[in-house]
């Protein structure tokens, strides 16, 4: 990657991009936190790598292994880079026979307009469903009561 020029001016060796165990291939920082005060819990949260833009790209992997074994069939999407990784994800999700949807607002790109159009357009009318975080965590709550 060569160097960045970090906010505060400073400068950093960027190193290889998305490699994993670097930096610049950790979990969102909040994210982890969140994951790790959930390993002490009944039902702890799963962190699985991947090392392509589909997260279920093979016909086995643990991310795959995972979901067969515990009977999840619907999948909601969220993630950065919207037309490339969460996308590829979700098409061979789809491909797999999950149920997909895609939480609009949960996804971003530094791809043009257009590209998220595009995937929202493809997953609306093949793909799955679309929703806004905020219908979902309604829906959540709706059936917690």
């Amino acid at each position: 990657m060569g160097e960045i020029t970090l906010p505060n001016g400073g400068h950093v060796d960027g190193g290889r991009l998305l490699m994993r165990d670097t930096w610049n291939a950790k979990l969102y920082d909040p994210l982890f936190q969140s994951y790790e005060s959930s390993q002490n819990t009944s039902k702890p949260d799963k962190l699985f790598h991947k090392n392509r833009l589909s997260g279920l790209w093979a016909h086995k992997s643990p991310l795959l292994s995972y979901l067969h074994d515990n009977k999840l069939i619907t999948l909601f999407f969220v993630g950065v880079n919207t037309d490339q990784c969460v996308s590829g994800t979700l098409q061979d999700a789809f491909s797999k026979g999950f149920d997909c949807i895609l939480l609009r607002d949960g996804c971003g790109t530094t791809s043009p307009p257009f590209a998220q159009q595009c995937i929202e357009y493809n997953c609306e009318r093949v793909g799955g469903f679309i929703m806004t975080t905020e219908a979902f965590v309604k829906g959540i709550e709706a059936s917690l009561h």
